[in-house]
């Protein structure tokens, strides 16, 4: 069975949401910020509810926090950040 994957990503919900934190400027300056004092288990969550975006969406409609979105793979991106 061949692996369903986007861009290296478990899928575009995930990779989505990982592109517009890492070229947003703003939101990865906060995601380092963030992450140099971050100590627990689920970055991404705590990172997306520190900067109100809970019922926000990407530019392409992708919501920050969904059911579709893979945690592990995006507690590990944020895990890059850390200093």
């Amino acid at each position: 069975m061949m692996e369903k994957t986007y861009n290296g990503w478990s899928n575009y919900e995930t990779w989505n949401v990982t592109l517009i934190v890492s070229n947003t400027e703003f939101l990865y300056y906060l995601a380092r910020d963030f992450m140099k004092d971050f100590e627990g288990n689920n970055p991404y969550i705590a990172f997306i509810n520190y900067i109100g975006y809970e019922s926000k969406r990407t530019v392409d409609n992708i919501p920050f926090l969904s059911y579709k979105l893979d945690y592990q793979e995006l507690n590990e991106f944020m895990l890059e950040h850390k200093e």
